[in-house]
């Protein structure tokens, strides 16, 4: 039904506010009635109780005189209160004297002729027993209407002798709670509009950032990566916009990847397949002599195994992303592993003039890890190192005891890697020689398969670097020594528990 979040809120306000001011009328009508109810017997009681005293202090005298006389004297009483009817009660419920300070007829309080007017006989005997009448209604039809009235006995030497009645009809009390009602009414209609606005102020700092996002989300639809969304304030919504912009320029840029990929791929598939087409070619129909050959072949050969491991590196990333590829964790000495790679790369080390060095901190450090990713490891990190060394500068290769960990890095002096290109080199596809200058046979896969085997292990692998001055790779590994102290623990603590049981 409610399709905007605008509406949800102005919907969910306004019942909070109009269930609020119902229960809120219900409390306040609730207490306003009682004071006012209160307030009123309270006066009611003390004018009938004075009453009762000065017609107690006299009664015989009183009705033994003038009645006329009596009845100045109840209207005299009744002077400071016009809208209270004052009547005297003997005790067998008949209407001794009634009086009001009103400019009405006070008989116009009973119900019939004040000579023909009986107290009903419940509230005769009640008196009788000295209790103080507090009743509204008609008195069961005494009174010409709906009242507030108090009774209270008169008392003469302890014996019985009548009553005294308070009676009004002006009770106020429904001025008092209609004036409430429409008081509270009216704060709810400013409350509902002033909410109304702050509703819409709020909602629309909500949906405009969520608008924002699925205009942007169609356009990824159509594969423009580029749409960002302004960024407002430093709440969730705020955390959002900047989560969603994030997952744009990651989009982005894994699409700049992918282009450069499929253009990378393509060109070092294209290359060596035209150069073993054409070579082959030229060997069958007879353009080459017989005794070049070989030569050629062996060109054929080498771009063959450039294509092997080009597939080789594409299909080892399937495997590490779909998790095929298990770790064959075995103890080795990480430092002759590294000076294995180091003596792979000697030629190319000698071509570019190198200034190598290599360091270890002790003569063997053995690890617990997969011999093979980490020897794939080393390789990928010291091949790129080699290939953008300077000419002459220093290579160095160093492994340090970190305690329970052994630390690995490979510094070389070159090109190094710019600071807007750092947080990328790890991503799969990116190249930082992007003009191929250098890195003509790389796709950008070396780094990424380097980060994901060295994650694999639980290790981490980071790279520092000042562009056009070097560049430092460094990532740990697990110790053998801190794995067999771990296992005699656990050992110890199985034997110890065999003995407790």
């Amino acid at each position: 039904m409610f399709k905007s979040i605008f509406l949800k809120y102005i919907t969910a306000f306004m019942l909070i506010i109009v269930f609020s001011f119902i229960v809120l009328t219900s409390i306040v009508t609730s207490f306003v009635g009682k004071y006012a109810t209160d307030d009123k017997f309270s006066t009611l009681r003390n004018i009938a109780g004075a009453m009762a005293v000065y017609v107690g202090a006299d009664y015989s005298a009183i009705t033994e005189g003038d009645v006329n006389e009596f009845q100045k004297i109840v209207n005299y009483l009744s002077v400071d209160e016009p809208e209270i009817t004052l009547f005297v009660c003997d005790k067998e419920g008949g209407i001794v004297a009634i009086g009001t300070a009103g400019e009405a007829d006070p008989a116009l309080a009973l119900k019939e002729a004040p000579e023909n007017a009986l107290l009903p006989g419940e509230f005769a005997v009640r008196l009788e027993r000295g209790e103080t009448l507090e009743e509204s209604g008609d008195l069961e039809g005494m009174l010409s209407g709906y009242s507030y009235s108090v009774g209270v006995p008169i008392q003469v030497k302890e014996d019985y002798m009548g009553a005294v009645f308070a009676v009004t009809f002006h009770t106020g009390i429904d001025a008092i709670l209609e004036s409430t009602i429409m008081t509270l009414m009216m704060s709810s209609i400013w409350i509902m509009l002033v909410s109304l606005v702050m509703v819409y102020i709020i909602s629309e700092r909500l949906t405009k950032p969520l608008r924002e996002m699925n205009k942007a989300t169609k356009e990824f639809a159509k594969g423009n990566f580029g749409r960002k969304i302004e960024v407002r304030g430093n709440d969730e919504v705020a955390e959002l916009s900047k989560s969603f912009n994030s997952l744009s320029e990651s989009l982005e840029n894994l699409e700049y990847m992918r282009s450069s990929f499929v253009s990378n791929v393509s060109h070092e598939l294209r290359t060596p397949m035209t150069t073993i087409g054409g070579f082959v070619d030229s060997i069958l129909e007879g353009c080459i002599p017989p005794e070049e050959e070989r030569h050629y072949l062996e060109i054929v050969s080498s771009e063959i195994k450039r294509l092997s491991r080009l597939v080789t590196s594409l299909l080892e990333i399937s495997r590490m992303e779909s998790g095929q590829k298990k770790l064959d964790v075995a103890a080795f000495d990480v430092c002759e592993l590294a000076r294995i790679v180091l003596i792979s790369n000697e030629q190319r080390l000698d071509e570019k003039e190198l200034d190598v060095s290599f360091e270890c901190d002790d003569d063997r450090i053995e690890v617990m890890a997969d011999k093979d990713a980490v020897h794939q490891i080393l390789f990928n990190i010291c091949d790129n190192a080699i290939k953008f060394s300077n000419r002459g500068g220093r290579y160095e290769i160093a492994i340090r005891d970190a305690g329970d960990k052994a630390e690995i890095s490979v510094y070389n002096e070159g090109i190094g890697i710019s600071e807007e290109d750092l947080p990328f080199v790890f991503d799969r596809f990116y190249k930082s020689d992007k003009s191929r200058g250098l890195d003509k046979k790389g796709v950008g896969l070396g780094m990424y398969i380097v980060k994901t085997l060295v994650a694999a292990h639980g290790e981490e692998i980071s790279v520092e670097s000042e562009y056009g001055k070097w560049c430092r790779f460094t990532f740990t590994l697990k110790k053998k020594v801190l794995n067999e102290v771990k296992n005699r623990t656990e050992e110890k603590k199985k034997i110890w528990k065999g003995g407790k049981n």
